[in-house]
């Protein structure tokens, strides 16, 4: 168990790991600013006597306390959690942003609970736990993935432990509660659940809904995928690639089939976690060279390709 936590890895997953949730979080609040500001901007719910103070902050400490009608408030507490956010993923100052970026976002989600999912406090407790990874250990580790780098290119493994065994539990305790459910116990989860989405889904599945067989198979297929496959087979290195690559097509299925993609992104970046060193080098390495392609025959003279040919 000691060296579960504290024997040295490298740090090269934890760098792609930043990165990736530095641009989740930009993509995330993007996409949320219209929900934010309908709660807190200057003219929002919380100023027209829709929300009790005690329901707009859920009993949570909140910059917002101090905001005021009309007030510049939203504009500034937002715009320094896109900017932190920013220069989490570009590797800047990580253990001060990853505080900023904290601080801003959880007084952001705050209000949503009010009348949203529980997926806005999964991306809290991430950007918590990223802060306090930051400020525990070696602040190098975060730039593994920079040429100019410092350390030794390791980092304790207890970091590396907080955010697999966090995802372990979510998809365990989500499994647990569908066991206690009766639509997920006798197989009809999915039918409602394809149902429910036909219309707001990418893709019209709602005739899968017609086969009692097949919903009553992805339904306890999930229960199983989060119950047993992923908590526990994931530990394994016979199976640790089988697992990731089977999550990554579940979440992929959830995003078609349910158009729920942002529980989906947050899962994919807490996979970085659980990569091998090699298999990071291997996902940077392919991705810049791509990009260095792109740069290349971007830049290049409009008649040299012709000429070429």
């Amino acid at each position: 168990m000691d060296r579960f936590f504290h024997e040295r890895l490298s740090s090269k997953p934890l760098g792609l790991f930043r990165l990736l949730w530095g641009v989740f979080l930009v993509f995330y609040l993007i996409d949320g600013w219209w929900v934010m500001h309908l709660y807190s901007g200057a003219e929002g719910l919380r100023y027209q006597g829709w929300m009790p103070e005690g329901r707009y902050t859920n009993g949570f400490w909140s910059l917002f306390q101090w905001a005021s009608n009309g007030s510049p408030w939203f504009e500034l507490v937002y715009g320094a959690a896109l900017l932190s956010a920013v220069a989490m993923a570009l590797g800047w100052w990580v253990r001060v942003t990853s505080v900023v970026a904290w601080v801003c976002l959880n007084s952001l989600i705050t209000p949503l609970a009010w009348g949203f999912a529980g997926v806005d406090f999964i991306v809290s407790t991430m950007t918590f736990l990223m802060m306090v990874a930051s400020l525990g250990g070696h602040s190098a580790h975060w730039y593994a993935l920079r040429r100019e780098s410092s350390g030794d290119g390791t980092a304790p493994a207890w970091i590396y432990r907080v955010f697999q065994v966090q995802l372990c539990f979510i998809y365990f305790f989500s499994g647990l509660w569908k066991v206690t459910s009766d639509v997920w116990q006798n197989g009809t989860a999915m039918h409602f659940a394809l149902g429910w989405t036909a219309s707001s889904s990418r893709v019209d599945f709602s005739l899968i809904t017609q086969y009692p067989v097949v919903n009553a198979l992805l339904t306890h297929g999930v229960m199983l995928f989060e119950l047993v496959v992923f908590p526990f087979l994931i530990w394994f290195a016979g199976t640790r690639r089988w697992v990731l690559v089977l999550g990554l097509a579940f979440h992929l299925g959830v995003w078609i089939l349910m158009d729920l993609a942002v529980f989906g992104g947050v899962v994919i970046v807490y996979y970085a976690c659980f990569l091998t060193p090699t298999e990071t080098e291997m996902i940077v390495d392919g991705v810049s060279n791509r990009i260095k392609g792109f740069k290349e025959w971007w830049l290049s003279p409009v008649g040299k390709t012709d000429d070429a040919t």
